[in-house]
C-alpha cells in the first residue's frame, strides 16, 4: 500500500469510527501510547485513556455533530513517521484542524499523536 492510501485511510477511518461512535475501531488506530489533546485543552496519554475520553464525548454522530473530513495534507518525516493536517467542519457550524503525527508499525499507519484546534465559528 503507498503512504499515500495508507494514511488516507487511517485518517479516514478515525473520521468514521468518531462519526459512528465505534470506539473499538478507533482504538485500534491509535498506538498503545499514543497522545490527545482536545479543543478544549485537555490531554490524555495512551490508547484506554483517549477511548474513555472519546466515549465519554461522543456517540453516534447525527446532523450537526457529524465531522466532515475536508483536505488532507501530510508530509513524511522519516519513512515510517508522517505529520498530517487535517481539516474539518463539525454539521457547517464549527471548523478546525486535527494535528496527527502517524507512525508505520506492522505495515499499518497508526495514530501516535493526535491534537484538535477549532479554527471559528461557520459564519
Amino acid at each position: 500500500m503507498s503512504e499515500e492510501r495508507g494514511i488516507g485511510a487511517t485518517v479516514g477511518a478515525m473520521f468514521d469510527a468518531l462519526n459512528g461512535g465505534d470506539q473499538v475501531n478507533l482504538g485500534e488506530l491509535f498506538t498503545e501510547d499514543a497522545e490527545f489533546v482536545g479543543a478544549d485543552g485537555t490531554r490524555r496519554r495512551g490508547r484506554h485513556d483517549i477511548l474513555a475520553l472519546q466515549a465519554q464525548a461522543c456517540g453516534v454522530a447525527k446532523g450537526s455533530d457529524r465531522l466532515e473530513l475536508n483536505a488532507l495534507e501530510w508530509s513524511l518525516l522519516a519513512d515510517d513517521v508522517s505529520l498530517c493536517h487535517a481539516t474539518w467542519t463539525r454539521g457547517g457550524e464549527s471548523k478546525g484542524t486535527t494535528v496527527l503525527v502517524l507512525t508505520h508499525i506492522d505495515s499499518e499507519w497508526r495514530i501516535a499523536s493526535s491534537a484538535n484546534i477549532v479554527n471559528q465559528a461557520v459564519q
